[in-house]
């Protein structure tokens, strides 16, 4: 039977594991919302967690959403990393913003802000042009 590693200074044992806390709590000025990330080891074995958030303010007879907000780890297929994300829909105000930031490095990577109503043509909604039928 292997010998698990040693646990890190402060780590609680879980499941023949440990559980590392957390390195740093960080608060965006943004959300102000605390990202905690946990590491599991278990027999050599290691094992990140991710999270995602995804609120909806809705009122009943509406349509829509009148806002929404997602906040979490979401992979980029682009760079094939995940990346931090937080995105705001507010109907209600007409805005939409995103930020999409490396978490490793901190740069942000992607930053919109600005009026919803010209926020079209974008992902799944992009218009594609079909080639001409012979």
């Amino acid at each position: 039977m292997a010998v698990p590693p040693p646990a890190a200074p402060g780590a609680r044992e879980e499941g023949g594991g440990a559980v590392e806390p957390p390195e740093e709590d960080e608060v965006t000025q943004k959300d102000e919302s605390t990202k905690r990330a946990f590491r599991l080891q278990a027999d050599g074995y290691s094992f990140s967690v991710r999270s995602k958030v995804r609120l909806v303010y809705d009122r009943p007879g509406t349509h829509r959403p009148l806002a929404e907000a997602v906040s979490g780890d979401d992979f980029s297929f682009g760079t094939g990393r995940w990346m931090g994300k937080l995105r705001v829909i507010d109907r209600q105000n007409d805005r939409y913003s995103e930020r999409v930031v490396d978490p490793g490095t901190g740069e942000v990577v992607h930053l919109v802000d600005h009026r919803l109503s010209e926020h079209r043509d974008r992902g799944s909604a992009k218009k594609t042009t079909k080639p001409p039928k012979p």
